[in-house]
């Protein structure tokens, strides 16, 4: 007694099918272009003007990534711009001997100035958006539900589905409230 082959029920069709969609759409092309292999400008000449190469040699040009920000200042002339002197740098051993030759009363205003510096910094609450210790109560929200959504999603069951859909769409929407904030 043969028995006939097993056919996948719907759930095992569905994921086959897309477990193949996604591979297929992760592949390559087969045919592709290229667009950094090839000079389109290799093939003509250049023709310097007489006026632009004499004021690239009367003009000295500084690059605006080669100049300090706290180094500029401001210039009336709008051709003109001045670079003032840098401040000059010590390194640590010459720090260390700065501080060890200085008196107890100047270590205590130091150490005075220091407290105080930082403590202005941790009042103002000088956190750099960038950090990661700073994330909006938005964004925050987002991923909390959207991590719980994909959980429950994940562990399954008719009641969980329900739940994991729900919270991924709680999720979307403080995500996009985030977004529309930025």
């Amino acid at each position: 007694m043969t028995h006939p082959p097993k056919r996948l029920n719907l759930k095992g069709q569905l994921f086959a099918f897309i477990s193949i969609v996604v591979l297929s759409s992760c592949s390559t092309p087969k045919y592709t272009y290229y667009f950094d292999h090839y000079d389109y400008n290799s093939g003509k000449k250049k023709k310097p003007s007489l006026e632009v190469a004499a004021s690239q040699e009367s003009q000295k040009v500084i690059s605006p990534s080669a100049i300090d920000e706290k180094t500029i200042v401001a210039s009336a002339s709008e051709n003109e711009m001045y670079v003032a002197n840098p401040a000059p740098t010590i390194s640590n051993a010459e720090a260390v001997a700065r501080i060890k030759s200085m008196s107890r009363e100047e270590k205590r205003s130091l150490k005075q100035e220091v407290k105080r510096i930082v403590k202005e910094n941790k009042m103002n609450g000088n956190v750099e958006p960038n950090s990661t210790k700073y994330m909006e109560n938005d964004a925050k929200l987002a991923a909390i539900f959207g991590g719980v959504g994909l959980v429950l999603l994940i562990i399954g069951g008719d009641f969980l589905y329900v739940l994991g859909a729900i919270a991924l769409l709680i999720g979307l929407y403080f995500f996009i409230r985030w977004l529309m904030r930025q």
